[in-house]
């Protein structure tokens, strides 16, 4: 049989499903196996395992500021709950549970569990443009941790200003052992492609804390 439970975390409320069965609840046992993962956009997921019978249990946490925090949590035998990301700040964060063998005080908690970590990492910052050596401008995006353009490179210049050979019809250009670039089977309404058989003049087009994809990238 599942039943529903209201947790109230941080002054925000969020509905829980939970297993009931006839279990004992033994105050002596710890939660065990504690892991945890932060995901951007969702928050930190907190999972361990149930204490069998267990009425609801206290999630106690130090914050990268130092900060402890503890929040009850109502719930038949819990074994994971969600912080939103937008409770967390970025930083390193330590977490313990502690159950509760009763619903009403005393609540005969078990020992504290061992201690587990996460991290919730920085948001990043992407410039809104970059510009490459011919004065071309390419819109950037934040996809993950990294930042992306949203077009393909257009320059016809390594960084140091060298020309890069090109204007190259595409049975020609597939065989050289130089760096050069050239429109695939000379569609020009298509993206430049740039030959990857000479990496040492892809450095050139490299700027710094930026890195040139291949397209098996």
């Amino acid at each position: 049989m599942r039943a529903v439970s209201l947790i109230l975390f941080s002054g925000l409320a969020f509905m829980a499903s939970f297993r009931v069965n006839a279990q004992p609840c033994n105050p002596a046992n710890p939660s065990q196996n504690l892991t945890s993962a932060f995901t951007a956009g969702t928050g930190a997921l907190l999972q361990w395992e149930a204490v069998e019978g267990s009425f609801g249990l206290q999630i106690r946490a130090t914050a990268p500021s130092g900060a402890a925090v503890s929040r009850r949590i109502v719930g038949f035998e819990r074994s994971q709950f969600l912080v939103p990301e937008a409770l967390l700040a970025p930083g390193d964060y330590t977490w313990q549970v502690q159950a509760a063998c009763s619903p009403v005080p005393p609540y005969a908690v078990t020992p504290i569990s061992v201690l587990d970590t996460f991290t919730v990492a920085a948001p990043i910052t992407c410039p809104a443009t970059v510009m490459d050596v011919d004065g071309n401008i390419y819109p950037v995006v934040a996809i993950g941790t990294q930042c992306w353009m949203q077009e393909t490179l257009k320059t016809r210049h390594y960084q140091n200003g060298d020309s890069i050979l090109s204007e190259l019809s595409d049975p020609f250009w597939s065989t050289l052992t130089v760096g050069s670039a050239a429109y695939p089977d000379g569609l020009y309404h298509q993206d430049l492609q740039y030959a990857t058989n000479a990496t040492s003049r892809f450095d050139f087009l490299k700027r710094e804390g930026y890195s040139v994809r291949c397209l098996q990238d």
